[in-house]
């Protein structure tokens, strides 16, 4: 794993494939301490456009952290992946029990499966209610299903005290003007801008 990780920060990425693949291979359980393992493959393979064997990594070490909830630790506490949102804002994920979720939902997502990743993470919500990450990219595929509603009822009484939660009120706010409520959505985005000094 650690050589693989070598290969990574020298932009050598067959060679990490191949030694990740190594440690991850179908002898290996991912409850056994390579969770960083899987997700870096499943990173790796989201880079390479590869969304349904991302997904595959994916999938077996979320299974084996669902228990573990915010407990989990990692082998490199500093590591992540930086997934773009826009051209100018980026999401960060760590290898624990939240980044392997919001990962595999992202993952689905790139496969044009917006279900599976709305499912994915409505399960992972299930086992840490009102994570906050969560919500956000749970809406954020809701949104692009256009389940506009759902959006409203996850996300109605949101206060925007962060970056992240001003974020879900502007999902808010496109839920609110595709239910033709054009008002509301103008005054959720007023307060928003408000809360980070901009004056309108």
């Amino acid at each position: 794993f650690v050589d693989s990780l070598r290969a990574v920060v020298s932009h050598q990425q067959d060679l990490a494939m191949e030694k990740l693949k190594q440690a991850t291979g179908s002898n290996r359980d991912p409850k056994l301490g390579l969770t960083d393992a899987f997700f870096t493959l499943g990173a790796l393979r989201l880079s390479r456009g590869e969304f349904k064997e991302a997904a595959s990594v994916l999938r077996p070490a979320r299974l084996a952290q669902q228990g573990l909830g915010k407990t989990l630790f990692r082998y490199l506490p500093s590591f992540h992946v930086a997934i773009p949102l826009t051209p100018t804002s980026h999401f960060c994920v760590f290898p624990d029990t939240v980044g392997l979720n919001i990962l595999l939902a992202v993952a689905q997502a790139l496969d044009s499966d917006y279900e599976a990743a709305v499912e994915t993470l409505e399960e992972f919500l299930a086992l840490m209610p009102g994570e906050p990450h969560a919500v956000f990219f749970a809406n954020l595929y809701r949104s692009a299903l256009g389940r506009h509603r759902d959006v409203f009822s996850s996300l109605q009484r949101i206060l925007p005290d962060s970056n992240l939660q001003i974020a879900s009120v502007l999902l808010l706010g496109r839920a609110c003007s595709e239910l033709d409520d054009p008002m509301t959505a103008r005054e959720l985005f007023r307060k928003a801008l408000e809360k980070e000094g901009v004056k309108l």
